[in-house]
């Protein structure tokens, strides 16, 4: 069974198992990482993904993967797993989700000498993204680039000078992520969230 194939039947299983638990599917995917596949099924709730959710859905995937059928993949660990709070857009029905959203591009070749930008999510169709990027319009092909929901509409809340020193917090709003840089009085040395 090739990769896509995997996938394709993987997804095909685990589709009701996810509505058992309460969750959406968001991404199936198996690929090799350091010389070992990885079979990752990640889950989905608009009020967020419990560890017991995702073991529910890997106890039940579990047996269905040790059937006939694929006796002769490789190798792997499999991996259920919420899709966070920065997920990997793929399908349309992501791009839908995360319409009028910022998200980070990152292109496989520079793009005018950029390897990536960030930008509000503004349309899709048919695999073409459109982009506002600092009040310009712009048109992208999906499979040009990777795109990635930004955790943050304000960029972790440091460009639009919400935070303005160390050892200030912000909350992000719509995905509710909670920001607190920390360092020093006059440096910032890291940001958590």
């Amino acid at each position: 069974m090739q990769a896509k194939q995997i996938v394709a039947r993987v997804e095909e299983l685990v589709k009701p198992l996810c509505e058992q638990a309460g969750v959406s599917l968001w991404d199936v995917e198996f690929e090799k990482e350091g010389g070992q596949y990885m079979l990752t099924v990640t889950v989905d709730r608009p009020e967020g993904v419990n560890i017991d959710q995702c073991e529910q859905v890997s106890r039940a995937l579990d047996p269905m993967l040790d059937e006939k059928e694929f006796d002769d993949m490789p190798s792997y660990t499999l991996c259920v797993s919420s899709a966070g709070m920065s997920r990997r857009l793929k399908r349309p029905e992501h791009f839908q989700a995360f319409m009028g959203q910022t998200v980070e591009v990152g292109f496989y070749k520079p793009m005018n000498g950029m390897k990536q930008i960030e930008g509000t999510l503004a349309g899709y169709d048919n695999g073409a993204v459109t982009l506002e990027v600092n009040g310009a319009v712009i048109e992208l092909d999906k499979d040009g680039a990777h795109f990635v929901s930004s955790p943050c509409p304000d960029k972790i809340c440091v460009n639009k000078g919400i935070i303005k020193r160390a050892g200030e917090s912000a909350v992000c709003l719509p995905q509710r992520v909670s920001v607190r840089i920390e360092g020093g009085d006059s440096e910032i040395d890291s940001v958590t969230g």
